[in-house]
């Protein structure tokens, strides 16, 4: 097995963090729909509606096998008052609709936490521009180094609902260059986090390079993948609500 970089190994601190978090969260009770997930892969996943609570029950709740790096928005791996900055105009304001004080108390939190977080748990920066070159070498390192890699590829302004409208097709072009770079087909895994329910779905693998064959575009396979985390929730998780709901609407009426 090929030594893994130090670059990408988790600081000793950061165990302990999610040590500490783990005696106020539980971790998510993970459902695999395909039998066993593959050792190495590409992980779509969702922030759900509580995006703070999404991406730490990710990093809790993984299987202690599988050894992963996340790419995360480099905005949370800037110098804190960046962060700020961009949780308060983006997090909160705009998608909140909370005002501007309680918006900077909450980001105020939020940055620190965050910041902390990402750096400790070796987060790989992700762009929106030509430095995602940058982000993809980053991942082609860690792939070559026995490491998964854990995508968010929601669409920034539809990212935290339960239905997804759009994903980004970044990961199809991660998948397709390392392909053409190595022959090694990264197969991708779909998963859905919900935290109303405390789960995170594992779809069946898929492969990228299949759909390229096929003629897919990037865009169409990504959207495919949308299509396949919104069943996820359609199949597992809306059956969980309908029950709540109809357990409380009992409740109610009696």
């Amino acid at each position: 097995m090929k030594k893994r970089h130090k670059t990408f190994k988790k600081s000793k601190l950061f165990g302990f963090v999610k040590a500490i978090g783990s005696l106020f969260m539980r971790k998510a009770k993970l459902v695999y729909t395909d039998g066993e997930i593959p050792k190495q892969a590409i992980f779509l996943t969702t922030h759900g509606i509580k995006p703070l609570i999404g991406i730490m029950k990710n990093e809790l709740s993984m299987p202690k096998n599988l050894p992963f790096v996340t790419i995360g928005t480099h905005e949370l791996c800037n110098p804190y008052f960046k962060r700020l900055r961009y949780g308060l105009q983006i997090h909160y304001r705009m998608r909140n609709g909370w005002g501007p004080v309680k918006a900077f108390l909450w980001s105020s939190i939020v940055a620190f936490y965050l910041g902390m977080m990402y750096k400790m748990a070796r987060v790989i920066p992700s762009y929106r521009d030509l430095r995602s070159l940058q982000t993809m070498r980053e991942s082609f390192r860690a792939f070559d180094e026995g490491y998964s890699v854990l995508i968010y590829p929601e669409d920034l302004e539809h990212m935290y609902n339960n239905v997804y409208i759009k994903f980004l097709p970044g990961f199809v072009f991660m998948a397709q260059q390392y392909y053409e770079k190595t022959g090694k087909d990264m197969p991708v895994v779909p998963c859905y986090f919900s935290a109303q329910f405390n789960r995170i779905i594992f779809g069946k693998p898929l492969s990228v390079v299949d759909m390229l064959k096929e003629g897919k575009t990037r865009e169409e396979i990504a959207d495919h993948f949308r299509v396949i985390v919104n069943g996820l929730y359609a199949d597992h998780i809306q059956p969980l609500v309908k029950a709540k709901e109809a357990k409380y609407s009992k409740f109610n009426d009696a």
